[in-house]
């Protein structure tokens, strides 16, 4: 399984951003999932609508676009200056598909039972 995504990404107070995600894999995706995660105080903050923090402002690649498509897409709407916490780095974590080798990202491999591709996303209001 590789992951690919940009290293940075810039985006205005006010405006919108797409983190983008694209996963290849020498199997055919049946099933699977992905989450990002913004990484504060040690704390890890799903970024969804279900996240005070967040709420009514994101919009995920829904489940024919993850799995046909092979795209793990974020959009984070009306950005606020909490979203760019923290030295500008957003940290996020994806969980992709049910898989018991290795993990590949862009950056970083982690092997896990769940596998789990941690990145970090410079990303600048």
């Amino acid at each position: 399984l590789w992951v690919s995504q940009p290293s940075s990404l810039q985006g205005t107070e006010g405006g919108s951003v797409t983190l983008p995600c694209s996963y290849n894999s020498t199997r055919e995706p049946r099933l699977g999932s992905y989450t990002w995660v913004k990484e504060v105080a040690g704390a890890r903050l799903e970024l969804s609508n279900g996240t005070q923090e967040f709420g009514g402002r994101v919009s995920r690649a829904g489940d024919r676009s993850f799995l046909r498509e092979r795209r793990a897409d974020v959009e984070l709407r009306d950005l606020r200056p909490y979203d760019n916490h923290s030295r500008n780095l957003l940290n996020f974590v994806k969980v992709i598909l049910p898989n018991p080798n290795p993990v590949l990202g862009a950056q970083t491999a982690f092997v896990d039972s769940r596998p789990i591709v941690r990145h970090a996303i410079p990303f600048q209001l």
